[in-house]
C-alpha cells in the first residue's frame, strides 16, 4: 500500500487530466491522469533512430471507468413527486414511487443520455450509469414530497471500472495531443504483484 501511494504521488508530477475511450456501441469513457514516460525508448535500444508515438504512465487508481450517480431520498416518501434536470433540461414530473425503467426512458430523451441506464427504486435509491457520456455530469433535482424531511440527494460522480481495465486499441484522449490509440502496454506492479499502473505507448 505504501509503495502504491508513493507511486501515485510521484506519477502526479507533471501529470495532466485526460480520458480513455473504448470503442463500442456506444463508446465508453474513463477519466485518467497521464504522465509522460520514455520507458519504451530504452526498450528499443540505442540503434533505433525513430520511435513512433508517445509514452505515458497511467496510475490504475485514476482509471475510474464510466460515471455513476445515486439519486436517493433521506426518508422514504409516501406522497408527491419530483423531476430531474440535466444540462438545463427538465424531465417530466415523476410520482414519488416511479420505477427505474420509466426514469431511464425519460432521461434517455435528453441529448447526450441516449445510452444511460437507471436501476434501483425509490426506497433504496436510483443508480444512474452514464454509459456513452464522455464526462461525468451532475443531475440536479426538485421535489415536492411527503414527509417534508424526505430530502432528495444526488451523489458525487463515482466510477464503474472496465474489464479489462485497459487494452490495445483503447484511445487516450489527450487535451495536448488529441486522440491516440494505445498499441503497447506494460503493467507496473508492486512487490506483492498488485498492479499499480501501466506504461503505455500510443499514436
Amino acid at each position: 500500500m505504501v509503495l502504491k501511494q508513493a507511486f501515485n504521488a510521484v506519477s502526479r508530477i507533471h501529470s495532466r487530466a485526460a480520458k480513455i475511450k473504448r470503442l463500442g456501441s456506444p463508446d465508453v469513457y474513463s477519466p485518467i491522469r497521464i504522465t509522460p514516460s520514455n520507458y519504451f525508448r530504452y526498450l528499443e535500444g540505442p540503434s533505433q533512430m525513430v520511435i513512433h508515438g508517445r509514452e505515458f504512465i497511467i496510475p490504475i487508481d485514476t482509471m475510474k471507468g464510466h460515471a455513476t450517480q445515486l439519486i436517493s431520498f433521506s426518508v422514504v416518501p409516501t406522497l408527491g413527486g419530483f423531476y430531474l434536470t440535466y444540462n438545463a433540461i427538465n424531465t417530466s414530473v415523476f410520482p414519488f414511487n416511479e420505477s427505474a425503467a420509466n426514469i431511464q426512458i425519460a432521461l434517455r430523451l435528453i441529448a447526450g443520455l441516449s445510452n444511460i441506464t437507471v436501476t434501483g427504486n425509490f426506497t433504496s435509491g436510483f443508480l444512474v450509469t452514464f454509459i456513452g457520456v464522455d464526462s461525468p455530469l451532475m443531475l440536479t433535482s426538485t421535489l415536492d414530497v411527503t414527509p417534508l424531511d424526505a430530502v432528495i440527494t444526488i451523489s458525487e460522480s463515482t466510477g464503474v471500472p472496465w474489464i479489462p481495465i485497459i487494452k490495445r486499441a483503447d484511445k487516450i484522449i489527450d487535451p495536448t495531443y488529441g486522440p491516440m490509440a494505445i498499441d503497447e502496454i506494460i503493467e507496473i506492479v508492486d512487490i506483492g504483484g498488485e498492479i499499480m499502473g501501466f506504461r503505455v505507448r500510443a499514436e
